[in-house]
């Protein structure tokens, strides 16, 4: 339509139209300007721009994927290594795994706040995520202690705090761990009769952790010799639980498939089965044909009664059933670890050998072995080398936690930094264990002293973590850790093949770099030793 205006012609739909045009941008850039601000205080800015936590050393990988090619190629504790160093100024630092922050933590102020927080706020699980630190291994393992959150936490952690903390319930089952080493120590000399002279470092003392935890736990003994293929599967699930690119696989693979992130795929559905199966057998050895007697010594048992059930097998608890899942993995690892790195440090230190030997032939025992009380007041070299042993070599050599809620910390300076909801953060443990800083210039080095004198700083200790969520099974893991090394010691010469060769080697867990031999040869009575 064409209107006259002043004799002048006016095209009123153009008109319309570049107002109609010109609103519409003016709209716009004070949309995109809307925009752009909300971007730059919200999560999407960390998105879009890679810089999750302004200020903060970064470590940058891939363009698209960051560390996470590193990650699956190099493995996790590498890029934990990457991280630590980037973290020495402020305390820490970050980088994106795939859609994800991982912040890794030095400062030890910093890491003593996460391990302190609720789990509403910190956790391990971190809820439905597809890429939560313990995720593979909770679908390996179902729901266990070190995984339960809220009340459920709290009652099994009291309950195995009865079992496996309190001087009484150690004193206890004392005897039971006796019993075991020295079942070992028969083990070898038959092993010795027959010329077998040389033994798998690892194995022997895997084999032993096993079955202490195994005779305590269930109530069964020499459990390590059954062939029901127990050691391939816990070998499988820490392969597995210690693999950034099987998480990412599985992650990816419910993603493509609309299939829950906690549903097993089929590697893991086989483990699981077989585990449970080896787990089913240990409960029916342990009932036998008969019912057991209420008064059975098995923690299983106790762990039934206080968590809501019984002492029959129709009535133990799920509690009860599923903390012996845990028992039949882990009882491999953290213990004969230990003691592993401790015959092989002890073999390269003969000096720090001969000082423990003298300690031990101290000990007011006889011809008997030495009693719980004498083992736990009367010997602090013993416990001094293990807290070395411990210290540079923990098993478990770093831990994850997900934020849940933001949680702000202090770098070094005391800036303050927000840690958003979602976010990963790791802890080395070993590398705080190695901290110069901290433990001094010897830190690399294996001295046993520094735990004997106040002087040497010990806060950065950390082997059984820290705070609310400590391992509960700390006194327990020393008392059988003295108890091995008391008989070993004491009944056998030993050296470690290639000893100063022998490296850590870092997957889920702090492990020789190699197939650890030692050579025995059984020790004469004379010279102060007291025969065993």
């Amino acid at each position: 339509m064409e209107v006259p205006v002043n004799g002048t012609t006016l095209n009123t739909r153009a008109h319309v139209f570049q107002d109609i045009t010109g609103v519409y941008s003016t709209i716009s850039i004070f949309a995109i300007g809307a925009i752009l601000v909300s971007v730059a205080n919200t999560k999407w800015f960390a998105l879009v721009t890679g810089i999750a936590l302004p200020g903060i050393s970064q470590v940058r990988g891939n363009l698209l994927l960051g560390l996470l090619p590193y990650s699956c190629y190099n493995g996790l504790a590498c890029t934990l290594d990457l991280l630590y160093k980037a973290s020495e100024k402020q305390g820490l630092s970050y980088g994106w795994m795939g859609s994800k922050v991982l912040v890794l933590l030095r400062n030890e102020g910093m890491i003593k706040s996460i391990l302190s927080q609720s789990d509403d706020i910190v956790s391990r699980t971190g809820g439905q995520r597809l890429m939560a630190p313990f995720s593979t291994l909770q679908r390996l393992l179902g729901n266990v202690l070190f995984l339960y959150v809220g009340e459920e936490a709290t009652m099994m952690r009291n309950a195995m705090k009865a079992e496996y903390k309190h001087t009484s319930a150690l004193q206890a089952m004392y005897s039971e761990v006796v019993r075991t080493v020295q079942d070992h120590t028969q083990l070898l000399k038959r092993h010795q009769e027959t010329g077998q002279n040389t033994e798998d470092l690892l194995k022997l003392t895997s084999d032993f952790s096993a079955d202490v935890l195994s005779r305590t736990y269930f109530g069964l003994e020499g459990t390590h010799t059954r062939d029901d293929g127990l050691e391939h599967i816990a070998d499988r699930m820490l392969e597995i639980s210690a693999s950034a690119s099987h998480a990412w696989r599985h992650g990816l693979h419910s993603i493509l498939t609309l299939r829950s992130p906690r549903r097993q795929d089929e590697e893991e559905k086989t483990v699981w089965q077989s585990l449970d199966a080896i787990s089913e057998q240990r409960l029916r050895d342990m009932y036998g044909s008969e019912e057991p007697d209420t008064n059975m010594r098995a923690v299983a048992l106790s762990i039934s009664r206080a968590t809501g059930g019984g002492s029959s097998r129709a009535k133990l608890s799920k509690y009860a059933i599923e903390q012996g899942r845990l028992t039949l993995f882990g009882g491999r690892f953290g213990i004969g670890i230990v003691l592993t790195w401790a015959l092989i440090e002890l073999a390269k230190h003969p000096a720090i050998l001969t000082k423990m030997r003298c300690e031990l032939n101290s000990l007011d025992s006889g011809d008997n072995f030495p009693d719980f009380q004498t083992l736990a007041t009367q010997t602090p070299y013993l416990d001094a080398v293990l807290h070395e042993i411990h210290r540079l070599f923990p098993p478990v050599h770093a831990t994850a936690r997900v934020i849940n809620a933001p949680i702000v910390v202090e770098t070094n300076d005391g800036t303050p930094v927000e840690l958003d909801k979602g976010m990963i953060v790791y802890i080395s443990i070993y590398h705080l264990h190695h901290d110069k800083t901290i433990w001094g210039e010897d830190a690399d080095e294996f001295v046993p002293e520094r735990f004997l004198f106040t002087s040497y700083k010990r806060s950065g200790y950390m082997p059984f973590l820290y705070g609310r969520r400590a391992c509960v099974g700390r006194e327990f893991s020393i008392l059988v850790e003295k108890t091995f090394l008391v008989e070993f010691l004491r009944t056998w010469e030993f050296d470690v093949k290639d000893k100063s060769e022998i490296r850590p080697k870092f997957s889920a867990l702090c492990l020789p770099d190699r197939e650890v031999e030692i050579m025995l040869r059984e020790r004469e009575v004379g010279n102060g030793d007291v025969e065993m």
